[in-house]
C-alpha cells in the first residue's frame, strides 16, 4: 500500500534567530539544513530517490534540505510506516550527536558535558504524519495529509525540566545564569571562569583572556549546550564566514587602490595589533580573499570594535590610533567606513496556491526540483556576483547580509530569477509564484536578533502589499526616526536607483526630505480630503520646486520630475517621498563610497 508522508524538524525560526554573533546565525541555519539532509538520506535509502516529492532528491544535484519533507512510499500497513520514521528520526538524532561530539572537542575548556549534552538532545522538534494514497487524488491526499501534520504539531510534547541532584530524567536545571543567546537553558561554562568585582587587574585580564581562547565567550557572555554547539560546530570544514561589521566595511575595503602601497600599510597595521597582543589567527577569518587585505576582516577597520579585542584602557587606546592611521595612510584623509548593513529576508508568494494546483506527486516533483534549482543560483548570485554573505537558501526562503551599495540590485536579480525560474508553474486564474523581499538597514552593532526581527518586519510589510511581487526597506539608524517604504520591486527598485541619480548629480537638495516630512508631520492630523488635502499637496509641490531651485534648478521642468510629482499626489505620498529620499541618499552615498568618492 502508498502512504504520502511529511516530516517536519525544527524548530526553525527561533532557533536560527537566537544568535549574538553571525557564526551562531550562520552554524545554526546550517545545523537544521544538515538534520534535514539526514532524514531525507534515510528516505532515499529506504525507498528510493524517486519517493521524495519535496524535496527533489537527484545524484547529479547539490541536495536541498529543508525543514519539511514529503514521500511517498510503499508499506505493507500503518504499523510499517511508524517504524520507517522511527528509523528517519534516529538517523537525525545520530547525525546531531555526530556534530555535537565534533564541537565539543573543539572546546578548549572544561564545562558541564553531560548537561550540554542533555540540552541538545531535548533541543530537536520532530514531527511526523503519514495518510492512505490509495485512490490516486494526489492533491485530496496532500490536503489531508498537511491537516493532520497540523494536527500533530497542535499536540505539543513537553518534558518537564528536573534540578540537578533530583536523581530524576532529564535533569539540568539549576540557578546558575542563563544562556546569552536566548535565556532559555542555563549555562554550562563553570562561573569561576569569568572575573568578578572583587579581582584584581592581572587576574581579571587573564581570565577575560582564557574565556575567549578556552570557550569563544566574552566578559559577560555565558553559553548552554546548544550555544556551544552553534559557536564551535564546523560546517562541513568551511569554518569562515562574515560579521556584520565587515559586510558594513565592504563599501571603503572595495574603493581601496589594489596596489603595493595599500598592502603595504595594511602588513604595518596587522604587525601594530600583533605587538598589542592580538594573535595571528585573528586576521584569517573571511572566506574570501581580498588582494589588500587578505583575510582579515573588516571589524577591524571601526575603532568602537578595538574593545572587542583588548581589554586595558590604553592599548584599546593604542589599538584605535593604528586603525586611525591606516585609513588615512590608505585614503590620505579621514574616512571612516559605513557603519551600516543590509540584512535581506525574501519567501516566496502564492506558493501554496501553485502547490495546490499541482494534481499529480510528478508534478510537485517537478516544482520541487525548480524551487532547487533557484535556490543554487541564489548562492552564486548573493556571495559572488553582489560580495554578500548568504546564511541559508531553502528554496523559496533566502537570508543574506549585504553591503548597501549592492543590495538593490541583488534584491531585483533574486526576484527576477526566481519569476523566470517559476515561470512554468501557476495556479488558477494565472496566479503565478512570486517573492516577496524584506530589507533591514541597521547598525553593525546592533544586536543580532533585533536586526533579524526588523528584517522578518519588512518581509511581511512586503507581503502585505496588493499582488505581492513587492519589496519593503526598513532604515533603521542610531539617531532619528526609523524610516519604511513599501511597494512593488521593480517600481521601488527603479524609482530608488532614479532618486540617487538625483542626488549624485545635485539636483535634489540633501534637505529636501526633511522639509517634506516636516510638512506631513505638521498637517497629518488634517481631514484628508478635500481642499486640505490639495493644500498639502500644493505646499510639497512648492517646497519641491524651491529646493531644486536651492542646487541650481531654476527652470523648473515639471515633466523631467514627473515621477516625484505623482508621488505626491498619492495618499500619504508626501510621506512616502521624503523616505524614499532620505533611504536613497544611503544607498547613494554607500555606492560613492565603493568608488572611492565619499
Amino acid at each position: 500500500m502508498q502512504y504520502l508522508i511529511q516530516i517536519h524538524i525544527g524548530p526553525v525560526q527561533d532557533f536560527i534567530a537566537t544568535a549574538r554573533r553571525t557564526r551562531d546565525l550562520w552554524f545554526g541555519s546550517w545545523l537544521l539544513c544538515e538534520l534535514a539532509r539526514s532524514a531525507v538520506l534515510e528516505i532515499k535509502n529506504h525507498h528510493g530517490a524517486e519517493s521524495l516529492i519535496f524535496p527533489f532528491f537527484n545524484e547529479q544535484y547539490e541536495l536541498d534540505a529543508p525543514n519539511k519533507i514529503v514521500a511517498r512510499v510503499e508499506a505493507e500497513d500503518f504499523e510499517k510506516i511508524k517504524s520507517f520514521c522511527r528509523d528517519v528520526e534516529e538517523a537525525v538524532k545520530k547525525r546531531l550527536r555526530e556534530i555535537r561530539d565534533e564541537a565539543f572537542r573543539n572546546v578548549r575548556g572544561e564545562f558541564e558535558r553531560d548537561i550540554a549534552k542533555q540540552q541538545i538532545e531535548d533541543m530537536i522538534e520532530f514531527y511526523w504524519a503519514a495518510v492512505e494514497f490509495a485512490d490516486g487524488n494526489y492533491a485530496l491526499a496532500r490536503a489531508k495529509l498537511e491537516y493532520v501534520m497540523a494536527a500533530r504539531k497542535a499536540t505539543r510534547d513537553f518534558r518537564q525540566v528536573a534540578r540537578i541532584g533530583s536523581g530524576k530524567e532529564n535533569a539540568w536545571s539549576s540557578n546558575v545564569p542563563k544562556s546569552a543567546l536566548d535565556g532559555a537553558r542555563e549555562s554550562v561554562i563553570p562561573e569561576d571562569r569569568y572575573p568578578k568585582s572583587s579581582d584584581d587587574h592581572r587576574t581579571r585580564e587573564e581570565k577575560i583572556r582564557n574565556l575567549f581562547s578556552l570557550y569563544g565567550v566574552r566578559e559577560h557572555e555565558r553559553l548552554c549546550g546548544v550555544g556551544l554547539l552553534k559557536r564551535h560546530g564546523n560546517r562541513s570544514g568551511a569554518d569562515r564566514f562574515f560579521s556584520t561589521s565587515h559586510v558594513a566595511a565592504l563599501p571603503l575595503i572595495k574603493s581601496v587602490k589594489r596596489d603595493g602601497k595599500a598592502r603595504e600599510a595594511v602588513n604595518l597595521f596587522k604587525n601594530k595589533l600583533k605587538g598589542l597582543g592580538l594573535e595571528e589567527a585573528a586576521f584569517h577569518t573571511v572566506p574570501r580573499q581580498d588582494p589588500v587585505f587578505g583575510e582579515m576582516d573588516g571589524h577591524l577597520l571601526f575603532e568602537e570594535r578595538m574593545s572587542d579585542f583588548f581589554s586595558d584602557p590604553e592599548t584599546i587606546k593604542q589599538a584605535r590610533e593604528a586603525v586611525r592611521e591606516l585609513l588615512k595612510e590608505l585614503f590620505g584623509e579621514d574616512r571612516k567606513p559605513s557603519p551600516y548593513y543590509a540584512l535581506l529576508h525574501a519567501d516566496g508568494d502564492n506558493m501554496g496556491k501553485v502547490i495546490d494546483a499541482l494534481k499529480e506527486p510528478d508534478q510537485h516533483r517537478e516544482f520541487s526540483r525548480t524551487l532547487s534549482e533557484f535556490a543554487r543560483k541564489v548562492k552564486s548570485i548573493v556571495n559572488k556576483k553582489y560580495e554578500g554573505s548568504l546564511i541559508y537558501s531553502g528554496g523559496d526562503d533566502v537570508l543574506a547580509l549585504l553591503p548597501l551599495h549592492t543590495v538593490l540590485h541583488c534584491a531585483k536579480e533574486l526576484s527576477d530569477e526566481f519569476k523566470s525560474t517559476l515561470k512554468g508553474f501557476k495556479a488558477g486564474e494565472g496566479v503565478a509564484a512570486t517573492l516577496s523581499i524584506g530589507i533591514a538597514v541597521v547598525h553593525h552593532l546592533e544586536p543580532l536578533q533585533d536586526a533579524l526581527e526588523l528584517a522578518r518586519r519588512a518581509e511581511q510589510e512586503a507581503k502585505s502589499v496588493r499582488g505581492k511581487d513587492a519589496m519593503a526597506i526598513i532604515v533603521d539608524r542610531r539617531s532619528g526616526a526609523s524610516r519604511m517604504i513599501a511597494g512593488k520591486t521593480a517600481e521601488i527598485y527603479e524609482r530608488l536607483l532614479e532618486l540617487v541619480a538625483f542626488d549624485e548629480r545635485g539636483e535634489i537638495s540633501r534637505r529636501t526630505a526633511y522639509a517634506l516630512r516636516e510638512l506631513a508631520l505638521q498637517l497629518e492630523t488634517v481631514r484628508e480630503r478635500g481642499a486640505w488635502q490639495e493644500m498639502k499637496r500644493a505646499e510639497a509641490r512648492r517646497i519641491l520646486k524651491r529646493k531644486l531651485s536651492e542646487v541650481g534648478q531654476k527652470d523648473f521642468d515639471e515633466e523631467r520630475y514627473k515621477k516625484l510629482l505623482e508621488i505626491v499626489e498619492r495618499e500619504n505620498g508626501i510621506k512616502q517621498l521624503a523616505d524614499e529620499l532620505v533611504i536613497a541618499k544611503i544607498f547613494g552615498d554607500a555606492k560613492r563610497q565603493s568608488e572611492g568618492r565619499l
